[in-house]
């Protein structure tokens, strides 16, 4: 418990000398001032490009799409041939 009332002590020792910092008065109106003279700047992006990013997604997902389904049609004639060229469910 020491430890900690001491390294608070030391704390508090360290920043007892400093100084308040001292700010411009005319810094806030500055600052309003800088914001209202750039105002805000709106980039448009043409529609075409919104159509190509779009396009481009949905034959990312088609492309994957019928990946996955292909997949899944081997996935069945491997099982179909397992079961039939192995006999695993012949009864003996």
């Amino acid at each position: 418990m020491e430890d900690s009332n001491n390294w608070i002590k030391e704390a508090f020792k360290s920043v007892q000398h400093q100084q308040q910092p001292r700010l411009n008065a005319d810094l806030f109106s500055k600052i309003e001032q800088r914001i209202n003279k750039e105002g805000s700047k709106v980039f448009l992006m043409p529609i075409w490009k919104v159509a190509v990013a779009a396009a481009v997604i949905l034959v990312i997902n088609l492309v994957a799409f019928k990946d996955v389904s292909y997949t899944d049609q081997n996935m069945d004639s491997t099982e179909y041939q397992l079961g039939t060229n192995y006999n695993l469910y012949a009864n003996e």
